[in-house]
This record gives structure tokens, C-alpha cells and sequence, in this order.
């Protein structure tokens, strides 16, 4: 069987302006996103997010391929370096200049390539450090995703449920410290801790949006970590993107995709 990519899907759950069209129609007041086409990825294992005007894929063997409008491979990053394994489970791109940032979730470690000419440009987050490191401490365990910004990589530390903060050379900066406001007579505990982070977005003020599986939300964080709400429920969400319109959340159960704005309205 074929593997494919949806556009529609990819034009609502990859960050940027990839490739985005105006909406033609509506329904029932709602914006309805109209079917563009496919994009056959024989071996494909999984779309990892766009950045750069491409959309970046996972294939079967561990390399992962950046693919233009035209639909065609431009650029294939390798999962090896000689007798080195770079690449076991890819989990998530990001893109910051000419830098490509693979979180791989089995090798534990962020391996960047240059977009230009696929070169391999370093690896860090892993134990002992790989190029540049912050010590056995803030080693990734699992990580499943990555956002940059201003500078900053962040990356989700799954396995440690944690959001940790890299300079864009790989340098470790420091652990992003979740916190909650206190609200005064209440008893209720509020989820503001990670639980099985999966997917990570910024949005143009910095503020934080992570999809947390075992809790089935979206959780809503400022710049600082400083939990702010979690958005409304979709049943059980399995991607999400953050774009300059909206929040973008897909829903297993329903295949649906919700859009709300950055206020958390649908």
C-alpha cells in the first residue's frame, strides 16, 4: 500500500508559511479546508514538520528527506557519519537559518545538519555530551520534540518530562523551570506538570505550547514556564502546530482538526 501525505493535513500541522493558500469556503460559519492533493513518500515512517519551505520525512531506514513545493527530495540528511549512528527513531524537525535541528527519541541527542548542503553540523544532548554537551544531568531521555526561537532551541525531554533550553551551536543553557500561579482557595491541582510531552510550538509572544498525551490537552506556558491554561479539550489530540492565525490541534478519535485562536477560542 501507498504511503501518503494529506496536504490538508500538512497545511494545518506544519509551523510556517508552507505552502498555505487562502480558505474557499465555509461551513457552518467554520473555515473549511479544501483537499489539495498527495504526496506519494514510498517507505515513508513519519512527517516530522516543515521549516525553510520544506516539509521534512522520516523514512523506514532512519534518513530523513526534505521535500520542496514541487513535491520533490532536495536534500536527504543521513542517519549515519561513517561507522556513526546519528539517527535511530527521528521524532521532530525545526528549522533556524540554515541549520536543521532532528530530535531523535532512541539515540537521545539533537543531530544538526546544514539545509544548504546536508553536511552534518553536530549533535548534542546525549550522555557525555556528543559535540557539545551539559553533562550526564541534562542528558535527554526520549525526547520528542523541538522549537526554536530568538536563539533558543527548546526541546521536549520526554522521558525526564521536562522542556530543555540549547543555544542554537548545541550549548546547554538551562532547564526550563515549570511553575504555577497559586490561586487562593482553591484545592483543585492543577496539571501545569508534564506528563508525556510529544509536540512543541511557540507562538510570536514565546509563549509555550506542548501536547501532552498522557493528559489528552494542550498545555499553555509563558516564556518564563509559568503554566497559563490548557486549551479546550478535543478528544484525544495526537499533532499541533502554531501558526501566526491560530492553534492548530488533530484529533485521533475524530480526524478532525480544530483551530483555535491564540486566546484558546475554537
Amino acid at each position: 500500500m501507498r504511503n501518503m501525505v494529506i496536504i490538508s493535513f500538512v497545511l494545518s500541522l506544519c509551523v510556517g508559511t508552507a505552502w498555505a493558500e487562502a480558505p474557499t469556503g465555509m461551513t457552518n460559519g467554520f473555515i473549511k479546508a479544501d483537499f489539495k492533493r498527495e504526496i506519494p513518500v514510498p517507505k515513508l515512517k513519519r512527517l516530522l514538520g516543515a521549516g525553510g519551505g520544506y516539509l521534512f520525512m522520516a523514512k523506514q531506514d532512519g534518513t530523513v528527506e526534505a521535500i520542496n513545493e514541487e513535491t520533490k527530495t532536495v536534500q536527504i540528511l543521513a542517519a549515519k557519519d561513517g561507522d556513526n549512528l546519528l539517527l535511530k527513531q527521528p521524532a521532530a524537525a525545526a528549522v533556524e537559518g540554515d541549520t536543521v535541528y532532528v530530535v531523535d527519541s532512541e539515540s537521545d541527542q539533537v543531530v544538526m545538519y546544514s539545509l544548504s548542503t546536508s553536511k552534518l553540523l553536530g549533535r548534542f544532548g546525549g550522555k557525555a555530551g556528543g559535540f557539545f554537551g551539559g553533562g550526564d544531568d541534562n542528558a535527554l531521555r526520549s525526547p520528542q520534540g523541538v522549537a526554536v526561537r530568538e536563539g533558543v532551541v527548546y526541546v521536549l525531554d520526554t522521558g525526564n518530562s521536562r522542556i530543555q533550553l540549547f543555544g542554537v551551536n548545541g550549548v546547554f543553557l538551562q532547564t526550563l523551570e515549570l511553575s504555577v500561579a497559586p490561586v487562593a482557595g482553591e484545592a483543585k491541582e492543577v496539571p501545569f506538570k508534564l506528563k508525556e510531552a510529544t509536540s512543541i510550538a511557540l507562538d510570536g509572544a514565546g509563549r509555550i505550547y506542548v501536547l501532552d498525551t498522557d493528559d489528552s490537552q494542550v498545555k499553555l506556558y509563558g516564556p518564563n514556564g509559568r503554566y497559563i491554561k490548557s486549551l479546550p479539550s478535543v478528544g484525544k489530540p495526537v499533532a499541533l502546530s502554531v501558526a501566526e492565525d491560530g492553534v492548530y490541534i488533530a484529533d485521533a478519535n475524530t480526524q478532525v482538526i480544530s483551530k483555535f485562536d491564540h486566546d484558546g477560542k475554537l
